[in-house]
């Protein structure tokens, strides 16, 4: 696996499982992950991640079942965006407006953790939370640079994820 960032944009080349397996065979290509850093600031946010690496394994790894309950439109992620607004209005000291604030799964019962219900709708119950020491995603995102574009990014991520929830002035 090989990780770089170019202009903002991470890009994943994810070596083929089967590429030095047998040579006379051949391999099955590999895939390719490419997003802004933006994206992977969003993912640490909605997963409740610290470490943007596992962000971005988590993107790699991740199956979204699509769209659960076609009433609501619920999906995967409705229950981590729940958890974020709410997260958000605590930390404003917005008490009153975070209790009133209902984080619920798929089948619109409440839950605590809207983050846990999104890793396990999207299939990320067994990933691994650490990762190894020569990481390259680790080591393309350690770049200081980067590290505060994500973490602003982060932060423009919750402001605009509560913006419609706070009062016009």
């Amino acid at each position: 696996m090989e990780a770089k960032i170019l202009n903002g944009m991470l890009q994943v080349d994810i070596t083929p499982e089967n590429a030095n397996a047998d040579p006379s065979k051949p391999a099955d290509g590999g895939s390719h992950l490419a997003c802004r850093v933006e994206t992977v600031a969003a993912w640490m946010e909605l997963l409740g991640l610290d470490d943007p690496a596992l962000a971005v394994h988590a993107m790699i790894q991740a199956r979204d079942p699509g769209v659960i309950d076609k009433e609501t439109s619920r999906n995967a992620w409705t229950s981590a965006y729940e958890q974020t607004e709410k997260d958000a209005l605590s930390d404003l000291n917005q008490t009153s407006r975070a209790a009133l604030h209902q984080v619920l799964d798929g089948n619109g019962s409440l839950i605590v953790d809207g983050r846990s219900e999104t890793w396990h709708l999207l299939g990320l119950d067994t990933m691994p939370m650490t990762l190894d020491a020569d990481d390259p995603i680790a080591a393309a995102l350690s770049d200081p640079a980067v590290a505060e574009s994500i973490r602003d990014a982060r932060t423009q991520f919750i402001q605009g994820t509560i913006s419609h929830l706070m009062p016009k002035r």
